[in-house]
């Protein structure tokens, strides 16, 4: 793929992902780091069955704070614009840190 492929590519992603979003996405990896650094250290990700299921955990959490914190007053969790931002965040998530946790799980719970 040449550099101008890549270019339309990013401008592409960038377009279609909602800007509320876009602009909070600062907010969504800070806290991810911090879910990761407090809650879900070595010692408590092994009672997941595995690395997808703590992967599902950790995004739920991330997705609920975000909610909370940061749209919560300006848009409603029934709305089809939640869905579109939800499944956003999701797969914003997955794609930039899901083989990171999945390893991590599998690295630090060999069963």
């Amino acid at each position: 793929m040449n550099l101008k492929e890549q270019i339309r590519r990013i401008l592409k992603e960038e377009r279609s992902m909602n800007i509320g979003l876009r602009r909070r996405l600062v907010i969504l990896d800070d806290n991810f780091n911090g879910i990761m650094n407090e809650v879900y250290r070595r010692d408590n990700i092994c009672g997941y069955s595995s690395g997808e299921q703590l992967l599902d955990v950790v995004i739920e959490a991330a997705v609920e704070f975000m909610y909370f914190n940061s749209f919560h007053h300006f848009i409603d969790d029934n709305t089809g614009e939640w869905g579109e931002i939800y499944y956003e965040m999701v797969e914003y998530i997955k794609s930039k840190y899901g083989k990171e946790i999945i390893q991590y799980y599998r690295s630090n719970c060999r069963k």
